[in-house]
């Protein structure tokens, strides 16, 4: 009796360690999840860095960084029963097999004495698989600051895939890399501080669309004389149609370059644009250009043609960027000849 009884139990013992080690592989370094059944969930995934950065595992064979993530992190789930802590193993992987279920639960790692983070939502009776990152780090610290001001998201996915926080999520992966990240900073930086303000006016996590925009004038292929080029008649008209905000103000959005074939290129400052009345969307003019297209071409002693080229990109309320590009040609005056 005794004997079946061992039997029994040793049975049921490995059956028990089966299914922990099953609750413990599901998954993988992306965001999903396995339904597991039962009134708790799990969560498992990487702590990453970027290549580069001083805090990613190091690979035996060779002792190069290798893709997976920090080693030995500690990482900390903060639920409404608790903290829940375990360590990143020595591929950065993590493991929490029975989570309380709940939605924008806070997720840290910190290593080396820095914190990067993730929020996550856990259901009842699934695995959730998800890596925590810089650009994870970045939705949570913008997350925490529309929080902070009675604001918030429907969605942190739709936070962590929005074009809002591309950027920052760079600028997180250049500090990991160069030793400067703070999160603690990073929550009172001028970069989330500008993200807020774009959903503050409106901005949509969910549009991923560019604005439409076109070069109006010079229109493309035409040909332009070089003593009206350099003169005050010389200006660039551009058109903006998008089903976000129209902006306010066209101070930080609008970026436009000209550049000759002969190399020759300048930048034209945001403060040449303006706005102007149209009927059909929204559309802005340079003022003059003569003070930059003067050093592009020296018509006092100019006798060939050129081929001129416009660049122009338009970021909207909700940072996606469009662009449109045109062409001309740029010919001597005869009538007017150097002399």
């Amino acid at each position: 009796m005794r004997k079946r009884q061992f039997t029994s139990f040793v049975y049921l013992f490995f059956i028990f360690v089966f299914l922990c080690f099953t609750l413990v592989s599901c998954g993988g370094g992306g965001i999903g999840s396995v339904s597991v059944g039962g009134v708790t969930g799990g969560l498992n995934g990487y702590v990453q860095v970027p290549d580069g950065a001083q805090y990613r595992v190091v690979d035996s064979d060779g002792g190069r960084l290798t893709a997976k993530g920090v080693a030995g992190a500690q990482v900390v789930v903060n639920t409404a029963a608790g903290a829940y802590v375990t360590s990143a193993d020595k591929t950065g992987r993590f493991s929490f097999i029975s989570l309380p279920a709940g939605d924008f639960m806070e997720v840290a790692a910190t290593f080396s004495g820095i914190e990067i983070k993730m929020y996550v939502s856990v259901e009842k009776g699934k695995i959730i698989s998800k890596d925590i990152n810089p650009t994870t780090t970045a939705a949570a610290v913008v997350y925490e600051k529309l929080k902070s001001q009675n604001n918030t998201v429907s969605s942190i996915q739709e936070l962590e895939s929005s074009n809002l926080i591309l950027d920052l999520a760079t600028e997180i992966e250049n500090s990991l890399i160069n030793g400067t990240y703070d999160y603690d900073f990073l929550k009172d930086s001028q970069a989330v501080a500008d993200i807020i303000a774009r959903i503050n006016s409106g901005a949509s996590l969910a549009d991923t669309t560019p604005p439409v925009v076109s070069i109006v004038t010079p229109a493309d292929g035409s040909e332009i004389l070089d003593s009206d080029f350099v003169s005050d008649d010389f200006i660039i008209k551009v058109s903006y149609a998008d089903d976000d905000s129209i902006p306010d103000t066209i101070a930080s959005p609008i970026s436009a370059t000209l550049e000759l074939d002969s190399g020759a290129k300048i930048d034209i400052p945001v403060s040449y644009f303006e706005e102007i009345p149209s009927s059909t969307g929204f559309e802005v003019q340079t003022l003059s250009l003569k003070p930059l297209t003067g050093q592009l071409i020296d018509i006092t002693s100019n006798l060939k043609s050129y081929t001129a080229a416009i660049t122009v990109s338009f970021t909207d309320v909700s940072y996606n960027t469009g662009t449109a590009a045109s062409s001309f040609t740029i010919v001597p005056d005869v009538l007017n000849p150097p002399e």
